[in-house]
């Protein structure tokens, strides 16, 4: 699990989002375990207001972002024929805005609190398989702000266009 090893790895803090308050406690508490300090954010992903208020909410709590790591997931049981439609745009909703949401509205936090000089290792990923920030968007910050790094299961690259 992503916040157990951040924590494993010397975090001060990690901050939780989650729709399902039981597994905010769970997972804080095993977080805790490592010493790293918890804040749980109980928020619907599936709503863009959300994502941005769980944001928000970190950003008041921490005073800055270093790592933004958005791994929520939804899914649902419908076979393929029988699916409704909000379920499905329940799963876009939480599977791509919320990733999307939460990256920009990280990334403006960020830019808005100089908190990414290019020495920093400040990172927005979205479940290991892509940026949350499309490229042109992190071409857009790069030059002065972002940097950006290889999702791949190598060694990471980075680069500071």
């Amino acid at each position: 699990m992503t916040a157990l090893r951040f924590a494993q790895e010397g975090a001060r803090s990690v901050h939780l989002v989650d729709h399902f308050q039981e597994r905010l406690d769970s997972v804080a508490d095993e977080v805790s375990a490592f010493g790293a300090a918890t804040v749980t954010i109980l928020a619907e992903l599936s709503r863009i207001e959300e994502c941005g208020r769980a944001v928000r909410h970190a950003v008041s709590e921490a005073g800055r972002l270093d790592v933004v790591v958005s791994n929520a997931a939804a899914w649902t049981q419908e076979p393929f024929l029988e699916m409704q439609d909000e379920s499905w745009l329940k799963v876009i909703a939480v599977n791509l805005t919320a990733s999307f949401v939460v990256g920009q509205r990280t990334a403006r936090a960020m830019v808005e609190a100089a908190a990414m000089p290019h020495s920093s290792r400040s990172y927005v990923t979205h479940r290991g398989r892509g940026y949350s920030l499309t490229r042109g968007s992190m071409a857009t910050y790069s030059r002065s702000t972002i940097r950006k790094t290889s999702t791949e299961k190598t060694p990471a690259t980075t680069t500071n266009a």
